[in-house]
């Protein structure tokens, strides 16, 4: 349905808008934008709340006169319908939990589940019908830019720099801590902040739910903010595995260090023996078993890493217990191949998992 709904807009509003020669460059200009934003959208609810935000756009009106001087429709002419056509999924929008910590998004996710319809921007204040802030998302881009955002522990506290404010006479910027979205920020409190690394164009990695420490200022006036990370354990938000278990590890290493005083105070949040549930989100590859029954033929019993016997025979068919390990993960597009695959014991098969390389 929602490419349905993308359809209508598309072919009553935007495409004519493109084809007609006789409107200003500037109008054809936005529609051409409106033309990449319109794909982009996942939910109805959201390509509505766009439609709706689009029309009190200071400056729409004469754009809509412009259309109607020329035979075409502005997005005023079809928002009723729009509403009929679509009435049972105008309150079908993201939701914060199609936001899994590990996973991939594009900033035209996050600027339709904040309806901040910007994705220049780096801030972006989630707020509720009575405009009170429920969450803000930070996107970050690291090592590039003039004020390079980066982390001071990788993964747990970053510099993350104010957004700032270009004099357009004298070139200066100026980084104010009163601005809206810095000002929340500081204030935020108990207030999530849902932090995004850039990977590449477009593609941001959800890492973690943090808090605001504090501000520094430069002597060159820039300012930025120190955030940390809120332990794992403590989020509601759904998970990668993947992430979830790489955090595990480290949380497990970073005990390990601390002095017995130290544990002693933390195991307090842990003394309820019956853990809290989590979400967690696995992602599967439909794999091919003809590659796993050649692989253990090959293998004949014997460990390929270490050669040493299978350590045990499986219960299922009484056949020697290996396990089939692809050598080029799938998550890294290595292949489903007899090739890409050793049949190990599960010593060796854990120690290429979490072990010291020995490359």
């Amino acid at each position: 349905m929602i490419n349905d709904a993308k359809d209508y807009i598309l072919r009553e509003v935007i495409l004519p808008a493109i084809g007609n020669s006789n409107l200003d460059k500037k109008i054809i200009d936005q529609a051409k934008a409106t033309k990449t934003w319109i794909p982009t959208f996942k939910k109805i609810g959201d390509l509505y709340n766009y439609l709706k935000r689009s029309i009190d756009v200071k400056g729409n009106n004469n754009i809509k006169v412009e259309l109607h001087k020329n035979g075409l429709k502005a997005f005023e002419d079809i928002i009723k319908n729009f509403e009929v056509k679509y009435h049972n999924y105008l309150d079908d929008k993201l939701q914060l939990n199609d936001f899994i910590l590990g996973e991939i998004y594009s900033a035209y996710d996050i600027s339709a589940y904040t309806g901040n319809f910007n994705i220049q921007s780096g801030i972006y204040l989630n707020k509720d019908n009575n405009e009170k802030i429920k969450s803000i998302f930070i996107k970050a881009t690291l090592e590039s830019g003039e004020y390079q955002n980066e982390w001071i522990e990788e993964n747990k506290r970053i510099k993350y720099y104010m957004q700032s404010r270009k004099n357009k006479k004298t070139g200066k910027i100026k980084f104010d801590e009163n601005h809206q979205v810095n000002s929340a920020i500081i204030k935020s409190n108990n207030i999530p902040i849902y932090l995004f690394i850039k990977l590449k164009k477009n593609e941001y990695k959800f890492v973690g739910n943090y808090e605001y420490v504090t501000w520094i200022e430069e002597k060159d006036g820039s300012k930025w903010f120190e955030l940390k990370r809120n332990p794992i354990f403590e989020y509601k938000e759904e998970i990668d595995i993947d992430m979830y278990n790489t955090e595990f590890e480290n949380e497990i290493s970073r005990i390990s260090n601390l002095s017995n005083e130290e544990r002693e105070k933390e195991k307090r949040k842990f003394q309820n023996k019956k853990p809290k549930k989590i979400t967690i989100k696995s992602t599967s590859y439909i794999r091919n078993p003809y590659v796993v029954v050649e692989a253990l033929e090959r293998a004949n019993g014997v460990c390929e890493k270490c050669k040493k016997e299978a350590p045990f025979i499986r219960k299922s068919d009484n056949s020697p217990y290996l396990e089939v390990h692809h050598i080029k993960p799938l998550s890294e597009d290595g292949e489903d191949s007899v090739e890409n695959v050793l049949a190990l014991c599960p010593n060796c098969h854990r120690e290429l998992h979490f072990g010291i390389s020995d490359k």
